[in-house]
């Protein structure tokens, strides 16, 4: 039979026990309605592909309405005049790589490369962010709305809606050379990063001394060893992990600095060392350090288990800063990585180099040390105060004005 398809011809449509039922929509060619012998209701639609006919199915009646199973057809038909298989269309996509499964092949192969933080912090975005905003998806039909929906929807934690979207650009740049989607097409190049907000928390010298003080007074209630952690920290403007994690074997107190291999520090990558000169204050505090140890000791900064490092650094902080904080002195806002602003904050006030600072901080792009910047001596402002005082010590050999009367 042939009629428009409206819901309630549809639906008026009785099964026939001893055949199927087929009706034809007057408005999309090729349209059908099967009544199975059941009673069961199914979209299909009929077309012909290199000289063979055959149905494809659509989906059932109440799964799909009726402007949806034309949307359908249509697009079938649109797939058949290009030359297209519509059955081969669905089977490859139905067997196309999805963003979940994408995510798992690219995390095995590219986290290998990566410091084990960071690996973890890519991971953990791409199992409780990506994947269950658009891990269904097909890497193909990644679209900009669905990257969209997925940065968007993790508006109100920026900093992890970022790193959601630099995984999701990198699942891309591998699915290019897998052949997934085509070279350029990485949907996640035109989304825009919610802005970042630098910290620009560093202890002043009053604070410095109450930090001080205060690791003095718990050096024997949070232990030695995280007390001299958190001074070498001070001492060195290092990351927290490369100094809770150090190995005596990294250290060289004849050349006075710290080595780390590429894979043991964040600026790495594959091929970057890092050198991290030592002060005398921190070559002292290391030697005692050295004096003081077992011969079988291999970190620095031992816990009571024997063969790992000490742990939770940052509850230690905590502690400090919140006895620091008792002489009228309030440092319960600085964090423990701050400690490394101060350190660069105190080395460009003293007048030295951003370039130098950098290199010293283990820094791979300018920009990093440019927060410093404003700590620095302005040179206008030096150059103004030193051809004043030259001009007004010429001008006081000459005589004095007189007031006004």
């Amino acid at each position: 039979m042939r009629l428009e398809f409206k819901p309630r011809t549809l639906v008026a449509i009785v099964a026939d026990p001893e055949r199927e039922v087929t009706a034809w929509d007057t408005l999309v060619p090729g349209l059908a309605l099967r009544v199975s012998k059941r009673g069961v209701k199914t979209f299909a639609f009929k077309y012909r592909h290199n000289g063979r006919q055959t149905f494809i199915k659509l989906g059932r009646l109440g799964e799909l309405t009726i402007d949806e199973a034309r949307r359908k057809a249509l697009e079938c038909r649109r797939q058949v005049t290009e030359g297209t298989d519509p059955q081969t269309v669905r089977r490859e996509h139905r067997e196309a790589l999805t963003v979940a499964q994408g995510l798992e092949r690219m995390l095995s192969e590219h986290t290998p490369r990566l410091r084990t933080s960071t690996s973890h912090a890519y991971t953990r975005v791409a199992k409780n962010v990506i994947a269950p905003a658009i891990g269904s998806v097909a890497l193909r039909d990644l679209a900009p709305q669905h990257v969209a929906a997925m940065h968007h929807g993790q508006r109100h934690y920026p900093a992890e809606a970022n790193t959601a979207l630099v995984v999701l650009s990198m699942l891309c740049r591998y699915a290019e050379r897998w052949g997934e989607i085509p070279l350029g097409a990485n949907p996640c190049q035109h989304q825009r990063r919610y802005p970042s907000v630098a910290r620009h928390r560093y202890l002043t010298p009053d604070e410095l001394t109450a930090v001080g003080v205060s690791i003095d007074a718990l050096d024997g209630n949070i232990g030695s060893a995280f007390a001299d952690c958190l001074r070498l920290l001070i001492l060195t403007g290092a990351r927290k992990s490369e100094m809770r994690c150090l190995r005596w074997e990294q250290v060289d107190l004849d050349g006075r600095r710290i080595l780390l291999d590429p894979s043991e520090h964040k600026t790495g990558g594959t091929t970057h060392a890092k050198q991290i000169p030592l002060g005398e204050a921190a070559v002292a505090l290391l030697t005692e350090r050295r004096a003081a140890a077992d011969a079988d000791d291999v970190s620095v900064f031992p816990s009571a288990r024997e063969g790992i490092p000490i742990g939770n650094l940052d509850r230690a902080w905590q502690r400090v800063r919140a006895h620091a904080s008792r002489d009228g002195i309030d440092v319960t806002d600085v964090h423990i990585h701050d400690l490394r602003h101060t350190w660069g904050a105190m080395a460009t006030s003293g007048g030295h180099a951003l370039q130098t600072i950098g290199a010293v901080m283990g820094h791979r792009n300018a920009s990093t040390t440019a927060r410093y910047a404003h700590v620095a001596p302005s040179p206008a402002a030096l150059a103004v105060e030193d051809t004043s005082a030259r001009i007004a010590a010429a001008l006081g050999g000459g005589k004095k004005r007189k007031g006004r009367k």
